[in-house]
C-alpha cells in the first residue's frame, strides 16, 4: 500500500503510471543493435530471408556430417541418370553419382566461396574506401579511385574470364579473382560516407584534441561506416555465389570432381531434356539462396535506415506500419554517433 501510494504521489493526477508508457520510455535507452533488431524483427521478408538461409546452411552442414563425403563420388554406371527415387531422392547424374548427395557438398562449396568472397570484398573496399575519403582530394585519394574506376569499366565477367584463364581454374583462384573485382562499389560507398563524416563536429573535436590519423580512422571512421558496408556485405554475397555459378558453367571456376552448384549444372546441360533432375535442384538451391540473401540485405538496410518504413511481421511486402516507438530522430543514431 505504502509503495501504490508513493509511485501515485509522483504521478499526474495522483495515479499509478502505465506499464506501458514505461515499457515505450524505456526503449529510448536502447542500443543502437538492439533498436535495428527490434526493425528487423518487423521485417517480414528479412525473417522470411533469415530463416531460408539458416534451413540451407543446417542442412548443408549437418548433411556434410553424417553423409560421407564418398558418396558425393561414388559412380554407379548400373544407375546412370536415374529419376528420383526411395534410393536416391534427387536422382543420379550422368555416371550414377547421387544427386543429393553432391548437392549438399556443392552447397558447402559455393557457400564458402559467397562468405569468403564477401569477408575479403569488404575488408579491402572499406580500407581503400576509408584511406581515400580522408585523404580526400589528395594523390592517394585519386590513385585509389581511378583504379576502381577503371576496373569498373571493364565488364566483370570479361574481367573475370580473363583472370581465370591465366591464373588457371580452381577454388583458390575462384576466391581470389571475384573477390579481387568485389571491392570497388564498396569502396565506392565507404568514401562517400567517410566524406560527409571527417566534416562532423565529433571528428573535429578528435582532431583538436591530439588523436592521431590512425586512431581517427579505427575508433571513429571506420565503425561508423557499419551500417551501409553490413548491407553491401550480405548483396556481395549473393553475387559472389551467381558469378561462381557463372564461372564453373564456363569451366573455368570450381573443377571436377570437386562438386559446386554451378558445375553441376554445366555437367547437367548435356542431359537437360533426358534427365532434367540433374540440373534443376542445383538451380533451385541457387535461386533459394540468393533469394534468401537479398531479403536479408533489404531487411538490414531498412532496419538501419528509420526513415524507411517496414510491414509488420506477415504484412505485405512494401506495406508502411506505424512507426515504433524508439523511430523518433533523436534514437536513429548510429552505434558511434
Amino acid at each position: 500500500m505504502k509503495g501504490t501510494a508513493a509511485a501515485s504521489a509522483h504521478s499526474p493526477g495522483g495515479r499509478a503510471p502505465d506499464p506501458s508508457a514505461i515499457g515505450q520510455a524505456s526503449g529510448a535507452y536502447q542500443t543502437w543493435s538492439a533498436k535495428t533488431w527490434r526493425r528487423f524483427r518487423h521485417h517480414a521478408l528479412g525473417l522470411l530471408g533469415l530463416a531460408m538461409l539458416a534451413a540451407i546452411v543446417a542442412s548443408v552442414g549437418i548433411g556434410t556430417a553424417v553423409i560421407p563425403e564418398r558418396a558425393a563420388f561414388f559412380t554407379d554406371l548400373g544407375a546412370l541418370r536415374q529419376p528420383p527415387s526411395f534410393t536416391h531422392l534427387m536422382g543420379t547424374d550422368e555416371v550414377g553419382r547421387d544427386v543429393a548427395a553432391r548437392l549438399l557438398f556443392a552447397g558447402q562449396i559455393s557457400l564458402t566461396v559467397g562468405f569468403l568472397v564477401a569477408f575479403m570484398g569488404v575488408a579491402v573496399g572499406t580500407l581503400a574506401g576509408v584511406v581515400a575519403g580522408y585523404f580526400g582530394g589528395h594523390l592517394i585519394d585519386t590513385l585509389i579511385m581511378r583504379a576502381a574506376d577503371v576496373l569498373l569499366s571493364i565488364p566483370q565477367l570479361v574481367s573475370l574470364i580473363c583472370l581465370a584463364s591465366l591464373l588457371g581454374p580452381g577454388l583458390r583462384t575462384t576466391i581470389l579473382v571475384i573477390a579481387g573485382l568485389s571491392w570497388m562499389e564498396i569502396a565506392r560507398l565507404v568514401r562517400a560516407n567517410v566524406l560527409r563524416l571527417r566534416e562532423t563536429e565529433f571528428v573535429h573535436s578528435a582532431k583538436a584534441v591530439g588523436c592521431s590519423s590512425g586512431r581517427l580512422l579505427l575508433r571513429h571512421l571506420i565503425p561508423n561506416t557499419l551500417a551501409p558496408v553490413t548491407v553491401a556485405a550480405t548483396l556481395t554475397v549473393g553475387n559472389a555465389i551467381l558469378t561462381e555459378t557463372a564461372l564453373s558453367y564456363l569451366g573455368l571456376g570450381i573443377q571436377p570432381p570437386t562438386p559446386s552448384w554451378g558445375n553441376m549444372l554445366f555437367n547437367a546441360q548435356i542431359a537437360i531434356f533426358e534427365a532434367p533432375w540433374i540440373g534443376l535442384f542445383p538451380g533451385i538451391m541457387i535461386m533459394v539462396t540468393v533469394l534468401a540473401i537479398n531479403f536479408i540485405g533489404e531487411g538490414i538496410r531498412d532496419a538501419i535506415d528509420p526513415r524507411r518504413l517496414v510491414a509488420p511481421l506477415g504484412g505485405w511486402p512494401g506495406q508502411v506500419r506505424p512507426a515504433l516507438a524508439d523511430d523518433s530522430p533523436a534514437s536513429t543514431q548510429g552505434p558511434y554517433g
